[in-house]
């Protein structure tokens, strides 16, 4: 039976626009606007309320026009083009934006509401439509917290072929939704060669999981797999458990769970998701808070070692996407004009013709940055799982080892709406990939470096509810990237090229998401899990042959708090071989971007530095130490997208905090600097640092310029 959704390829042919438009927008996509500049003409189009034309630069145009329109109430009245950026927007923006509108409405001396849109054209990359809206600096509004919405335009032929044009239902527990996520399921358990792996044999059940039965009459209830372990077909459930829990299994409701789970104690998103099974008819799914014993220590930390295999050998991942907690559950109601096409004619710009309007950011806003998404524990269960069902706030999307998809693009996604990493982690497929973007020469024996990579920095960016799951939460995607790396792990970094993976960095500072290292141990400083933050660089392995690394490694260790290689750990230690710099090197804190240093030596800036905690305020820190790890004499120039080039680092190091104690050369991680020129001021000044510790030639050849100094014992904690 085919559940494919039904294309009406005239109407996807059709060159006529669809959408209804209000005065604003009509007017920004419009042929006629006034021109930068004061004369007569430009003050009678301002009259006839058009759009004012302003050069950005030698190629791109923006038409603006300032209003205090309230966008809802031009999306209520019908305009198709307001819907859909009003979608575009969180609730907590709309609700800014509704009561400054009103209360500016109610009294002429408040700030007045003005709101900017803009369509924006440099005839490169697609146009895009924004509205945009700053709160009034008073009262209790947020500051600097600019609001804004984005649509893309792109042109009828970049995206006609991929369009869903059949008939599109009010909820997504409708048949219309179902019968869009039965064709995925079909399709990729049937043709897709990297997922039907996964379907040929029936994997070994966990060892507890909710028995829904394939009767409509009978009560779910939980099945302890015997003691040689069950083999059957299963779902797993990613949700976000936020305040609302009503049942979870207990040392004390576990036999009366093994007899029935009541249906109506459950949250809205468990009950949704037996639905969805008893839809799929499949018996079995795994959901961790019915699964694992919530008040026993050991029944956790035995089931969280095994929770990558249970995401793995499952059919099939259900992900209430958009749900802050169970109450929201996996269905939602959703206004069908957002899932159909939306296309407008443009009539002026380099390209003038039928475009259709899609959200900016289409795959991150709708997947990546959801509740869902930004929970830690999630990013290994969508990874490790072979496919995910996402129930979206307007959408089902689908992810696998071969494909993503969604409601609105049914058939195909169109590369010009999304990037998605898929699924699966398909080494020598994404880590190549990777390597590529990055400028890196490809080597096959690296890709699991850069795939990993890439996993610590989308886990870094979630959250959690304990710190302490830090390396635990990661720890299924640690040991299936192991077989690969085949080297010892250390607190989510691996031996094998470790002195690469000592350059970690933190992305720049928000006041939402502060920088610091918890005052409970969870790694060693070395390591980036000892930070609650933002990651990049942790696994950049530029060459196998190590050709650009100046340090040299004695030994390294962690101490672990169980026999689980990839658990929790409790100390760490690092010895190594290398150069360090202390006198005349200082860093200064940039006052207007706070989180950013200027690196100076001999009060001549040379580099930067990001420290991987805040301060209060702005600092200069001279009473740090510096050990370059990366030289790269004769650095490649870095051309950007738009054609600027850019210095590249000769030298990458990490700054380091002296423990302290007596003339030992023992120190913790603080950050990471770079330098851009004046090594030689820098290799100056290690072989001072030298001289400071009584190192002297001693006979020896006296160094020359471009020389290190001596390299020294250094232990980091």
């Amino acid at each position: 039976m085919s559940f494919l959704i039904p294309v009406d390829l005239s109407l996807a042919e059709s060159p006529h626009p669809n959408a209804i438009l209000c005065h604003k927008c009509k007017a920004l996509l419009g042929s006629r606007c006034r021109q930068d500049r004061v004369n007569q003409e430009s003050e009678e189009a301002a009259e006839a309320g058009l759009p004012l034309q302003r050069l950005v630069d030698s190629e791109a145009v923006a038409r603006e026009m300032v209003t205090s329109d309230l966008i809802e109430i031009t999306a209520l009245e019908g305009c198709t083009l307001c819907l859909l950026l009003v979608d575009c927007l969180l609730s907590d923006d709309l609700t800014a934006m509704r009561e400054h509108w009103e209360r500016s409405k109610e009294d002429p001396n408040y700030a007045p509401f003005l709101v900017r849109h803009e369509l924006y054209d440099d005839g490169e990359q697609p146009p895009f439509l924004s509205v945009e809206y700053e709160p009034p600096q008073i009262d209790s509004w947020p500051r600097n917290r600019e609001i804004k919405a984005m649509v893309q335009l792109h042109t009828e032929i970049e995206l006609q072929e991929f369009a869903n044009y059949g008939f599109v239902e009010d909820k997504t527990s409708s048949n219309s939704s179902w019968n869009a996520a039965l064709q995925w399921i079909n399709t990729c358990s049937e043709t897709h060669h990297a997922c039907i792996e996964d379907c040929t044999a029936l994997p070994l059940l966990p060892t507890r999981v909710i028995d829904i039965g394939l009767n409509q009459e009978i009560e779910p209830r939980l099945h302890v797999s015997g003691p040689h372990g069950e083999n059957a077909r299963y779902v797993t459930l990613s949700h976000c458990w936020g305040a609302y829990m009503p049942l979870r299994l207990l040392k004390n409701n576990i036999s009366s769970m093994e007899k029935t789970v009541p249906f109506n104690q459950l949250s809205r998103t468990f009950q949704d998701a037996l639905i969805i099974c008893k839809r799929l008819k499949i018996r079995y799914i795994w959901i961790d808070s019915l699964c694992i014993i919530q008040d026993s220590d050991s029944d956790w930390q035995e089931q969280a070692a095994l929770m990558s295999q249970f995401y793995h050998n499952s059919y099939l991942n259900i992900a209430a996407t958009h749900a802050i907690d169970g109450r929201h559950g996996c269905f939602s109601f959703r206004n069908p004009q957002l899932i159909s096409p939306i296309k407008v004619k443009l009539e002026w710009g380099p390209q003038p013709g039928v475009y259709y309007c899609v959200k900016a950011y289409f795959w991150k806003m709708n997947v990546l940055e959801t509740p869902l998404q930004r929970r830690g524990w999630v990013c290994q269960e969508r990874f490790l799982s072979p496919r995910t069902l996402h129930f979206g706030a307007r959408q089902l999307f689908w992810e696998c080892r071969e494909s993503s998809l969604c409601e609105q693009f049914p058939l195909r996604m169109p590369s010009q709406v999304t990037y998605s990493l898929s699924t699966g982690i398909a080494l020598h497929v994404r880590g190549s990939e990777m390597r590529r973007n990055a400028n890196m020469a490809a080597d096959s024996s690296l890709d699991a470096f850069n795939i990993w990579n890439m996993i610590v920095g989308r886990y870094s960016s979630c959250a959690l509810t304990y710190e302490s799951d830090k390396l635990i939460a990661i720890a299924g995607l640690a040991s299936k990237l192991e077989k690969e790396i085949k080297s010892q792990y250390l607190a989510g970094l691996w031996r094998k090229h470790l002195a690469y993976q000592l350059l970690w960095n933190i992305r720049g500072r928000t006041a939402e998401a502060p920088r610091l290292r918890t005052r409970e141990y969870r790694a060693p400083t070395w390591s980036w899990a000892s930070i609650t933050a933002y990651i990049e660089n942790a696994c950049q392995v530029h060459f196998a042959d190590e050709r650009d690394i100046i340090i040299s490694i004695s030994s390294v260790s962690v101490e672990l708090l169980s026999a689980y290689p990839f658990g929790q750990v409790k100390g760490g230690r690092l010895e190594l071989e290398g150069y360090l710099a202390q006198m005349n090197v200082i860093l200064i804190e940039s006052k207007n971007n706070r989180g950013l240093y200027n690196l100076c030596i001999g009060g001549v800036r040379a580099g930067n530095g990001i420290l991987d905690t805040d301060s209060d305020e702005p600092t200069t820190r001279d009473d740090l130490y510096y050990l370059p790890i990366r030289y790269v004499p004769d650095p490649p120039v870095k051309i950007n997208a738009d054609g600027s080039r850019e210095l590249s680092p000769q030298v990458v190091g990490i700054v380091l905090q002296s423990k302290g104690e007596g003339n030992a050369l023992e120190f913790t991680r603080e950050g990471r600097f770079e330098l851009i020129s004046a090594v030689d001021n820098f290799q100056a000044a290690c072989r001072q640092f030298n001289r400071g510790r009584g190192v002297h030639e001693d006979g020896r050849e006296p160094f020359e310029v471009s020389q290190w100094g001596y390299p020294h014992s250094i232990t980091i904690f």
